[in-house]
């Protein structure tokens, strides 16, 4: 039982730990302008479904970034927090690649 009472503490405390940075405010600031920009540029409905996935797919990205940076700083977690770096890039270079093509 103080087995289980302890991993519950240690992952409330992670929990906590983990709250927004100015970095990712301002990436998600960002990625809101650009969205904006696009629906003034494109404003099909038949591009609605496609911007919404989008948009919800690149805050998936952004939230990402704050794991990083939490997880780069412990050593075990280090790779994980770089995969999930690479995701984010990778949405970012997606999502441009769309908007510049369309």
């Amino acid at each position: 039982m103080d087995v289980i009472k302890s991993a519950y503490q240690r992952r409330k405390v992670r929990m906590e730990k983990i709250q927004f940075s100015s970095l990712q405010v301002f990436l998600g600031f960002l990625y809101a302008l650009f969205m904006m920009v696009w629906i003034k540029k494109v404003n099909e409905f038949q591009h609605f479904w496609l911007q919404t996935a989008l948009l919800l797919l690149g805050m998936f990205f952004i939230v990402n970034v704050q794991s990083f940076f939490a997880s780069a700083q412990q050593h075990d977690a280090r790779i994980h927090g770089v995969w999930r770096f690479v995701l984010f890039l990778l949405g970012v270079g997606i999502y441009y690649l769309l908007f510049h093509f369309m």
